[in-house]
């Protein structure tokens, strides 16, 4: 697959843009062959619309637009107050590894945005599109369409999950009285905070997605209190769709087929699950119950009694 780098000069080559490419790393010959092969462009017409600078702030000078795709310690330590200085206005920058202070740069005056929306995420960046208004010093989530991100992130690859909850942590301010109203809001929420959860150990400096997740456990945490949840027995006749939860829940002791689900849920057992009328089909907590004479020792001891006495009614 193409790297990020030629993603971004292949786009704003068919925008009309003029391209001034700085990458000491690379030569300018292999530059070139990169993009004529990469982006079905002739050398020759590609003159008209790239330049190689040799040296890393003449190639933002004059420029309405920085666009960083690496993660070199260099573009770290750049003089940025510098940069903005010499550069059209407004001037804008694109932080595709995440990597700058984006907060230094916006009280440098820079446009902020983050190149993971257009690269990574690019096939959800209509709808984080609909979701985000990204400006200069804020953001503002609109909740309306989170299921449908939420959907969108169950069908991408690990990389481009990550990616999702690196672009959302930077942006998101809690509104706690906006997700009741939206259809799914808080269900979505619930799977997003377990997301987050899953991915954390594998995201690369996590502090904003580590302040989402506390805030999300600290808003969850009020909708989600004793006295909210409902418990109800699940029986084989339960609605199919919490009966199926069930199956998908077990973590422990892993549930074979439709015929081990059906002992557990059959005579000698009871099993009950906490929901919340927000998430009525999704049960929160799944109890599991053994009906037997005596105590045990062994869960497996347990497990073979209810099993037989089951089998033999």
């Amino acid at each position: 697959s193409e790297s990020s780098s030629i993603y971004v000069c292949r786009y704003l080559i068919d925008e009309g843009a003029t391209l001034h490419i700085y990458d000491p790393k690379v030569t300018s010959e292999r530059i070139f062959l990169d993009l004529s092969e990469q982006t079905g462009t002739n050398e020759t017409e590609l003159l008209n619309h790239v330049h190689i600078a040799n040296e890393r702030y003449a190639a933002a000078k004059d420029s309405h637009a920085i666009v960083v795709c690496t993660e070199w310690d260099e573009f770290i330590r750049l003089d940025y107050e510098l940069i903005y200085s010499t550069m059209q206005k407004p001037s804008y920058i694109f932080d595709g590894r995440l990597i700058l202070d984006h907060d230094q740069l916006m009280s440098i005056g820079f446009n902020l945005h983050f190149l993971l929306e257009m690269i990574i995420t690019k096939t959800v960046r209509p709808l984080l599109e609909e979701i985000f208004y990204l400006g200069a010093r804020s953001s503002i989530l609109v909740f309306k369409n989170v299921g449908k991100l939420l959907k969108q992130y169950d069908e991408s690859d690990k990389q481009n999950r990550i990616a999702i909850l690196k672009r959302i942590a930077k942006t998101y301010h809690p509104q706690e009285e906006n997700f009741p109203s939206q259809p799914d809001g808080v269900h979505s929420l619930v799977h997003l905070h377990a997301y987050i959860l899953k991915f954390l150990p594998e995201i690369e400096s996590p502090a904003y997605v580590e302040r989402m997740s506390e805030s999300l456990r600290d808003l969850l945490a009020t909708w989600f209190t004793t006295g909210l949840l409902q418990v109800e027995r699940v029986t084989w006749q339960s609605p199919c769709e919490i009966v199926q939860r069930v199956s998908e829940y077990e973590a422990v002791h892993r549930i074979r087929n439709w015929a081990d689900l059906k002992r557990r849920l059959g005579p000698y057992r009871r099993c009950f699950a906490y929901t919340h009328h927000m998430m009525p089909n999704d049960p929160l907590v799944i109890l599991h119950v053994g009906l037997v004479d005596n105590i045990s020792n062994s869960i497996q001891t347990i497990l073979n009694r209810v099993k037989s006495v089951s089998d033999v009614t």
